[in-house]
């Protein structure tokens, strides 16, 4: 601190700035988002980009009850834009929170109020969510959507009107918070979902539902945690 003490104070006073930022941030990931740590994750094969963390997953089949601990729906960040309201950013989350216990009642689990021994908790949350533009999307999803604006799309990575949204859920001891398994998963609606494309939460809905069983398949069977 000798030295600092010959140069001008706004020099020292960055130099403080820029060693306590630099010590704050190492040991921690890059990455920000919900789940308590983005390292582990591989991804699941070269046309899927579901990625996933596999921990000790047979050491579920010692447990018996689930925690829903955490279920959010995270708003987007150009969540004006969209004119996405607080109020269907809740009513998603319920829709999410209700199938995850349909799937938690099917299963060989009890859904339990709280954590404590030989419980799991599930944390999850949609981290980016997108409405879909029925409009658009019926248009794009005709028989008569030219050859050339389907190249397009491919090649630009336009949804045409298609919902889309982002999970982001670990399995972890409710007690120890040990990581079992973790997944990050985007979908994007389908063309061949065009019912659902015909609302302008269909695609997300859907994908709600999906998760939900996927979920309730992990439970029940570990291994398929990859699949």
């Amino acid at each position: 601190m000798r030295l600092l003490s010959h140069l001008p104070s706004r020099l020292v006073l960055g130099f403080l700035a820029l060693t306590l930022i630099s010590c704050a941030s190492q040991g921690t990931s890059s990455r920000r988002g919900f789940l308590s740590d983005y390292r582990g994750f591989t991804k699941v094969s070269k046309i899927d980009d579901r990625l996933v963390y596999r921990g000790d997953v047979e050491r579920l089949r010692g447990y018996n009850r689930i925690y829903l601990e955490q279920v959010e729906v995270l708003p987007p960040t150009e969540m004006a834009k969209k004119e996405i309201t607080q109020g269907d950013l809740m009513r998603l989350q319920q829709e999410f929170r209700s199938a995850l216990q349909e799937q938690v009642a099917a299963s060989r689990f009890e859904l339990a109020a709280g954590r404590g021994p030989g419980t799991l908790s599930l944390r999850a949350a949609i981290v980016d969510v997108q409405p879909g533009d029925p409009a658009v999307f019926a248009a794009s999803a005709a028989p008569y959507v030219s050859t050339a604006t389907a190249v397009a799309g491919v090649a630009t990575g336009a949804k045409f009107g298609k919902g889309s949204a982002k999970v982001e859920a670990e399995i972890i001891d409710s007690m120890s918070r040990e990581r079992f398994a973790a997944i990050i998963d985007e979908k994007v609606g389908s063309k061949l979902e065009f019912v659902q494309g015909m609302s302008r939460w269909g695609h997300v809905e859907l994908a709600i539902k999906q998760w939900a069983k996927r979920f309730g398949r992990v439970i029940e069977d570990p291994s398929s945690i990859d699949g």
